[in-house]
């Protein structure tokens, strides 16, 4: 196996296939946004709950569950 082509892991050169701005790009592209959209408004257009307000419900699914217990 020849070892001279291969790049290190994780680096970005001109023949890998992806960029690090090329995800977002065909994210944005995808969902028919302008380029000047941020992520955080993406989500917040898609209803996408914030992070506080997942971790909130896991909580409360947890004493709920606590609750309602025979144990």
């Amino acid at each position: 196996m020849s070892t001279k082509n291969l790049a290190s892991y994780g680096s970005a050169t001109p023949k890998d296939p992806l960029t690090p701005s090329e995800p977002s790009t065909t994210t944005r592209s995808a969902l028919k946004k302008a380029r000047y959209c941020s992520a955080s408004g993406m989500f917040a257009d898609a209803g996408v709950p914030e992070f506080y307000a997942l971790i909130r419900n896991r909580i409360a699914s947890f004493w709920e569950t606590v609750e309602n217990s025979n144990n």
